[in-house]
């Protein structure tokens, strides 16, 4: 899996010529998760968190250790529905963990931005995907939230 320091990189190169979606994805409740239930199940967690996003996505598609419980996934040349599609993808995987392997809720809110849609800067792009993040948690969690747009709760 690709860490910040390859997102850093990424930020300072030029957009080339295809659309991009970026999701920003935030394990809900984590620091809870972990006290509650021990370090060993969060990193289990963390580590399912990842699988789910790496096979629910393109190869030629980034995805990125942001850092704690934070993830970044890049999406070449997909607009604003694909990028929905595959974030729903993501929630209701994350959320079926808890059938397969936890006994306890695992959710996660995403924050969507589009290239060249939302803007044409890239730090502008991660600014504007990690503010829908938090609007999600603000409405909810366990949502998906385009630029601000109206929630979608995924129940």
């Amino acid at each position: 899996m690709l860490n910040y320091r390859y997102l850093r990189e990424w930020l300072e190169t030029e957009f080339g010529s295809e659309k991009l979606a970026l999701l920003f994805i935030d394990i809900d409740d984590f620091k809870f998760f972990n006290d509650n239930y021990g370090h060993h199940i969060g990193d289990q967690a963390l580590r399912l968190v990842a699988e789910i996003l790496t096979k629910n996505v393109r190869t030629a598609d980034k995805v990125i250790r942001f850092g704690g419980e934070e993830f970044v996934v890049i999406l070449n040349n997909a607009d604003g529905k694909q990028a929905y599609e595959v974030a729903q993808r993501i929630c209701l995987r994350v959320s079926e963990l808890r059938e397969t392997e936890f006994k306890y809720p695992l959710t996660v809110s995403i924050g969507i931005a589009l290239y060249p849609d939302d803007t044409d800067n890239k730090h502008t792009l991660l600014q504007i995907a990690d503010s829908a993040m938090y609007v999600a948690k603000s409405r909810g969690k366990n949502q998906i939230i385009r630029n601000g747009s109206k929630s979608h709760a995924i129940n």
